[in-house]
């Protein structure tokens, strides 16, 4: 087949495909088009854009349900907060599904200082724990108390970015950005309203001198699966699986290597490969928080300068289905998960899911923490629905100490 006529045809079969898009009601008259159109196309070219037409058209209807539902939610709210918020949310939601990501001004400067006095010593100790690994000249610094445990200028002898894993199990100081009803408010309204869940809260810090990273997408895991409607091997791109955050703790610039993306790319399938040339930089202020599908090419950029940080803190989410990265039902003290805030807990896996998963014996997962921690470790076997001594002991201690 000549060019012109390959050309001419994959415009027929992209018409095909994609007609009325915007005023057909009858989503199943589209995908009749689009499979009449795979039937008549032999060209592997062509039916490869077809397919890709078809992935486009599922992630467009997926997204149309979504906002569908947060319409709802704006045209139901009745004070001028709660019109504000579902207002915020249908936007970024619209951002992240046209251009993959939307900035927000998540904290004011009294949170954020919180936030920052928090983190202070969990970066501080990774600090010290470089220091002694590559036996910096700011060890003795630091042993004797001089350094400045914000103050992380003493890496730029062996760069590297600070990664402090399972932030969750180590302080408090994000119980409130993770429990924000904004931003779990977007989570929702990406992922899907009715379950997600925390995969995971990370914090970064590129050190000074720190070089660029690769680009990448943040849903590899996910994406090696066949999801449901999906192709073999999963070519995308698909409905978001992985909704990401990047929140500046300090303010993202150029010269401290600000994140760099590529707009538009989360609906890209994976045969199409990123190039430098197609990035913008990520400038934004601290306090501002980057929400973005997982399928979104990025990049953390070269930290230039001589001592000002870049600190990040990452907040992964994905729906209830996944297996998270953290296993936060090890890692977080179980006294510690009754006394967050109910939301955190429940995005931790302490909550029933609307798919009937992660319930223990049909109950709620925090009422059954609590009696478990009156009842001791061993007797799940008979915390099921019964009256026994054990159990009507245990309800009576709870109420005790309620």
């Amino acid at each position: 087949m000549s060019s012109a006529n390959r050309r001419l045809r994959a415009t027929l079969c992209h018409t095909a495909a994609t007609r009325s898009y915007a005023g057909a009601s009858d989503s199943g008259e589209q995908a009749a088009d689009i499979a009449k159109a795979l039937e008549l196309v032999r060209s592997p070219e062509v039916r490869e854009a077809v397919r890709l037409e078809q992935r486009l058209h599922e992630r467009e209807l997926n997204y149309r349900l979504r906002r569908d539902q947060l319409q709802q939610v704006l045209a139901a709210a009745e004070t001028v907060h709660e019109q504000k918020q579902a207002s915020t949310v249908l936007d970024c939601t619209e951002r992240i599904h046209t251009q993959g990501f939307a900035v927000l001004p998540l904290l004011d400067a009294e949170r954020l200082a919180a936030l920052r006095d928090g983190m202070a010593p969990v970066f501080h100790g990774v600090a010290r724990a470089h220091a002694r690994k590559f036996g910096t000249t700011a060890q003795g610094e630091l042993e004797a108390g001089v350094a400045n445990p914000g103050d992380i200028n003493y890496h730029r002898s062996v760069p590297h970015t600070a990664n402090i894993a399972n932030v969750l199990a180590k302080t408090r100081a994000a119980d409130n950005v993770a429990a924000d009803p904004l931003l779990r408010a977007v989570i929702a309204g990406v992922l899907g309203s009715d379950s997600f869940q925390l995969s995971c809260c990370h914090a970064k810090c590129p050190s000074p001198g720190c070089g660029q990273q690769g680009l990448h997408r943040d849903d590899g895991a996910p994406g090696l699966f066949e999801l449901p409607g999906g192709m073999p091997g999963d070519p995308g791109p698909h409905r978001p699986v992985v909704c990401n955050t990047l929140l500046a703790i300090d303010d993202f610039t150029a010269e401290t290597g600000a994140t760099r993306l590529i707009p538009g790319s989360q609906a890209w399938p994976r045969s199409r490969k990123p190039r430098e040339d197609d990035t913008e930089p990520l400038v934004m202020p601290a306090g501002s928080i980057m929400i973005f599908d997982g399928q979104l090419y990025h990049a953390a950029c070269a930290n230039t300068t001589e001592k000002t940080l870049r600190r990040t803190l990452c907040l992964n989410y994905i729906p209830d289905w996944c297996r998270p990265i953290d296993n936060h039902f090890l890692s977080i003290g179980r006294q510690t998960i009754l006394d967050m805030p109910p939301e955190l807990s429940g995005d931790l896996g302490y909550r029933e899911s609307s798919r009937n998963l992660g319930t223990p014996d049909d109950q709620n997962p925090l009422d059954y923490l609590r009696r478990l921690l009156v009842r001791g470790d061993g007797s799940q076997g008979s915390m099921g629905f019964d009256t026994s001594d054990e159990d009507a002991a245990a309800e009576a201690e709870l109420a005790r100490r309620d």
